[in-house]
């Protein structure tokens, strides 16, 4: 084992030289930086500013000089094929007029096939993205007025992508399709996709709850935090996170926040073994918890505002934030 673990960091260097060598950019000693020794921590942080300000040849340089710390394999692959998109980018295919929607103060809606996409007026490395996925099991369940009422209302410096639908049960073909426009939509913007948010509502839910997950194993996207609007008490039964994908929201220190009414906590077994498995996990108690304002609050509320960062605190007159942790369960066992 540990003989194919040395082949495969060869062959990763190997790839990594080959791509440098083809995109012109110039080799470094691991871990210098002007003539100054440099921990791979800080260029691993270095590099991931780099990709939020689309320098993808600076990142793939610093990224190729520290392989094998954390995932900068898979941050490396992210930006050859980031350029590879923009050598064979020839205009937009989303961002078009003939798909324009309406315009709002902030920025402007577009027909997106599996949904609607918003995209600020003016981006910089600060825009940031945000996935929803409606609740329900039809073809059309986005509650499109809420999305224009919350629009009006509010002007996030965020790309967010709508979906039409739920996404599930078929989250493991819907995700990595929503992965592929997320990153169509933030090249054709000119924005690299970092503290990527998700939400949910309904079954909705449990999509955005293996988004947290699958975004990261299939297109290399970590996740900052996902929104689960009122999957209740349904949490612990169908299609529960595996002992896999709780470790990768651990290893990328996704935050879970759970929207229900009360009595939902560490009694419910997958809030429980998220808890234990080292999940960073709110239950958000509801004002109003009755499973349609719960999602709808989503918009009258701005609650993609505060999931992208834009709010501090949500409104305590709406939502109590309670954390779960180990003590927690104690209180109820």
């Amino acid at each position: 084992m540990r003989g194919k673990a040395v082949c495969r960091r060869l062959l990763s260097a190997l790839f990594c030289a080959a791509l440098l060598c083809a995109l012109g950019v110039p080799a470094r000693a691991e871990g210098e930086e002007d003539g100054v020794i440099v921990s791979p921590c800080v260029q691993y942080l270095q590099a991931k500013d780099q990709m939020r300000r689309c320098e993808f040849y600076a990142a793939a340089r610093s990224f190729s000089a520290i392989l094998g710390y954390r995932d900068s394999e898979r941050q490396l692959e992210l930006c050859r094929e980031r350029l590879e998109m923009q050598e064979l980018y020839t205009g937009p295919y989303y961002l078009t007029e003939a798909r324009w929607i309406d315009d709002f103060d902030g920025g402007s809606l577009y027909y997106c096939d599996e949904g609607a996409a918003y995209v600020p007026f003016t981006v910089d490395e600060d825009t940031r993205t945000l996935l929803y996925f409606a609740g329900g099991a039809g073809e059309m369940l986005l509650y499109i007025s809420g999305v224009y009422e919350y629009l009006e209302k509010n002007q996030p410096n965020a790309l967010i992508l709508f979906y039409y639908t739920s996404g599930f049960p078929l989250y493991e073909k819907s995700l990595p399709q929503a992965g592929r426009i997320l990153k169509e939509l933030a090249l054709e913007a000119g924005i690299w996709i970092h503290d990527l948010a998700v939400v949910g509502s309904s079954s909705g839910a449990y999509t955005a709850l293996h988004a947290a997950s699958s975004l990261y194993t299939a297109c290399g996207l970590p996740v900052s935090c996902v929104l689960s609007l009122d999957a209740g008490g349904d949490l612990d039964l169908p299609y529960p996170l595996t002992a896999e994908e709780r470790r990768v929201i651990v290893d990328n220190g996704t935050r879970i926040y759970l929207f229900e009414g009360p009595g939902v906590g560490m009694e419910v077994e997958q809030i429980r073994d998220m808890v234990l498995s080292g999940v960073h996990v709110w239950v958000v108690e509801c004002r109003e918890y009755d499973h349609d304002s719960i999602s709808k609050n989503a918009y009258r509320h701005a609650l993609f505002s505060w999931a992208v960062g834009e709010y501090e605190e949500l409104d305590p007159k709406h939502y109590t934030l309670v954390p779960m942790t180990g003590a927690e369960q104690e209180k109820n066992r």
